[in-house]
């Protein structure tokens, strides 16, 4: 695991140096009259598929984005890590997709101001009592999503071994297979998992707290300034808040 993570860093700088040495990357641009969103629309509550169609936390703040932009909103569904890249790809404006700010996406993205704080936490097998900190966590096989945070963060760290998975879901099906010992995931989502997965429960401790917000193509300032301050609206007067509520109730 550590091997592949080495690869896909070195891969994300390498993407990072390419963009800086042309100088005159061509960035999509609003103008277009489209907002071009990449997601992976399987993380409720921030984005998931309701009679087909994708919706969540992040779907209706890009919409809201949108609208106040005149823009019409486009959604791209793919793998996490894709979206992850789309901005410096070209592909999309942003991804949102339950993004947590870290250093290490930083070498590749640009984030927008943070409009939610959150926690990983631990998933395990209802009754499990095996894991009950950090440390007891550590030693075991333990499920992430590909390139999520949580593989960044726990990768040079694990007594244990580390399972990578393109959705939750089949962490959550490897989990009930006894493939492995837990998932470490957002709590919100890992609330959602567990509700879809009676058989699974979340751990009452804390790994780390992290932050979310939307991303960019490196340094695409002019597209952070159209889309920060219409974000920080919608946390200071609540609205983010209401969409977690709302959104954490209709995709149980």
């Amino acid at each position: 695991m550590k091997k592949k993570m080495a690869v896909l860093m070195a891969a994300m700088m390498l993407l990072s140096l390419a963009a800086c040495g042309k100088g005159e990357k061509e960035q999509i641009s609003v103008e277009s009259g489209k907002l071009i969103m990449a997601t992976e629309a399987a993380f409720a509550p921030y984005e998931y598929k309701s009679n087909g169609e994708i919706v969540g936390v992040d779907v209706e703040i890009a919409q809201a984005i949108a609208d106040e932009l005149g823009l019409e909103l486009v959604i791209q569904d793919m793998e996490f890590e894709k979206a992850i890249l789309a901005p410096h790809e070209g592909t999309a404006d942003l991804t949102a997709a339950g993004l947590t700010v870290t250093e290490e996406r930083k070498d590749v993205v640009s984030f927008s101001v943070e409009y939610m704080q959150t926690e990983q936490v631990v998933v395990t097998k209802a009754g499990d009592t095996s894991i009950t900190d950090e440390a007891t966590m550590l030693s075991k096989t333990v499920g992430v999503q590909s390139g999520s945070s949580s593989e960044l963060y726990y990768s040079e760290s694990m007594n244990g071994e580390m399972k990578a998975y393109v959705t939750y879901q089949e962490a959550a099906d490897a989990l009930k297979g006894s493939e492995i010992d837990c998932i470490v995931m957002d709590h919100l989502a890992a609330e959602m998992l567990v509700a879809q997965n009676p058989e699974l429960e979340v751990q009452p401790f804390t790994l780390y707290e992290d932050s979310v917000a939307f991303a960019v193509e490196i340094d695409n300032d002019a597209l952070l300034e159209k889309i920060n301050p219409i974000i920080q609206k919608m946390v200071d007067d609540g609205t983010v808040e209401k969409l977690v509520q709302k959104h954490m109730e209709s995709a149980k």
